[in-house]
């Protein structure tokens, strides 16, 4: 992309130049054979000049779809990485005796904690959620 990108920076100069060429001044004193020579420059010149536009318009497209990919392989990858924890998040959640958790929830809540604080009591610590992912990652060789 970068050189999509230098290559439009030099089309832009020679837009820039080409330009510069077709308004510079004419001079009175030109004879006929020299004012049809340039008149064919100019013609030459503002085809080239069309020519770099669509160049640039070219390149400009091709900017946009690579980074429109870009874009869509972002959220190809976010799903994936989506799936795989929730793969993970199944599968742990399956080894948990979740009718010990259950009994523990509504001890709590009979108790007249909230469900905050019944969890804020399960897990007092707060939880270095970076390190664990990490160490999930590895265990389980997920990707980050």
């Amino acid at each position: 992309m970068a050189g999509l990108r230098e290559q439009m920076r030099q089309i832009d100069a020679e837009i820039d130049l080409a330009k510069a060429e077709l308004t510079a001044p004419g001079s009175a004193e030109l004879d006929l054979a020299l004012i049809r020579s340039l008149a064919a420059a100019r013609r030459q010149t503002e085809l080239r000049l069309e020519q770099r536009g669509r160049d640039r318009a070219g390149i400009a497209a091709r900017i946009r779809d690579m980074e429109r990919s870009r874009r869509a392989m972002e959220l190809d990858l976010r799903d994936s990485q989506q799936r795989c924890w929730k793969a993970l998040f199944d599968e742990l959640k399956s080894a948990v005796d979740t009718g010990a958790l259950q009994a523990l929830l509504v001890a709590g809540l009979e108790a007249g904690f909230a469900e905050a604080a019944v969890r804020a009591a399960i897990l007092p610590n707060p939880t270095d959620r970076d390190r664990v992912a990490d160490q999930l990652r590895e265990r389980f060789a997920l990707p980050k």
